[in-house]
């Protein structure tokens, strides 16, 4: 199914591709151009969309510099379920309303390549045996989500110009997470960390100037005062950033095992 003039608008609808390939190239609106004339998908509260045993590719190559490629809001789901690909690029302008829900399970994978951001807002992301690449983003990676990373998944948010993974709430259970040379920080949290049998390395991160470099920024970094972190039989690796190594906010609370490295 190819798109060739307008993408997809959702109104407190579900859509479920299965078994199918999709390409929105080059799309800038929705079939409502009366007000969703900004964004490739976009829905109203209550929709979901679907990719079941499906390739999705969305470029927004030629696109203006204020549209983003699927724009959702408060209870909303996107599942990429089944062997399903989602791979999104070069769109200039990112966003969401909160509350929503992206769910990538069952060996499926989510790539962003070249985007203002790969995940935007505050909502939850499950990656449950499968794979997320947040790449080459010109902001953030992420930007305050809640993940759920687990069943031997692999996460890598690498190159991104500000933040690599910025979550709220964070765990990484049985599985791999990398964060390389990301501008401010590698991994950031503000709420509940936690890291279980698993392997996270965090390198190269820049910090975006100086006088941040050492108060702020860091590759590992509990952004809160209420935020905690506990490392239970995983190796962490945070090595060779141009900014602290672990930072932790006042109040916040790091706990390591013995059978962690």
């Amino acid at each position: 199914l190819i798109f060739e003039d307008k993408g997809i608008a959702l109104w407190s609808k579900s859509l479920t591709f299965k078994n199918m390939q999709v390409v929105l190239n080059s799309i800038g609106s929705t079939p409502y151009t009366a007000e969703w004339n900004w964004s490739t998908v976009c829905a109203s509260k209550d929709s979901t969309l679907t990719l079941d045993n499906t390739d999705m590719t969305m470029d927004g190559t030629g696109t203006a510099s204020n549209v983003h490629a699927i724009y959702f809001t408060g209870n909303d789901k996107l599942n990429i379920q089944n062997g399903s690909n989602l791979t999104i690029q070069n769109y200039k302008q990112d966003g969401g309303d909160g509350g929503y829900n992206v769910n990538i399970t069952n060996g499926s994978s989510y790539t962003s390549d070249h985007n203002r951001s790969g995940f935007t807002g505050t909502f939850y992301v499950t990656v449950d045996d499968s794979t997320v690449k947040v790449l080459n983003s010109t902001g953030n990676g992420s930007n305050g989500s809640h993940f759920d990373i687990k069943n031997g998944s692999d996460v890598e948010f690498s190159n991104n110009g500000s933040h690599g993974l910025s979550a709220g709430n964070l765990n990484i259970e049985d599985s791999t997470v990398t964060a390389s040379n990301n501008g401010l920080t590698g991994i950031t949290f503000t709420g509940k960390g936690s890291i279980t049998d698993s392997t996270v390395t965090v390198t190269g991160t820049k910090g975006l100037t100086n006088s941040h470099r050492y108060g702020y920024n860091a590759g590992l970094r509990l952004g809160s005062s209420s935020a905690t972190l506990d490392i239970k039989n995983s190796t962490v690796t945070v090595a060779d950033n141009y900014t602290s190594g672990i930072l932790c906010r006042k109040g916040s609370k790091l706990t390591i095992d013995d059978a962690s490295t």
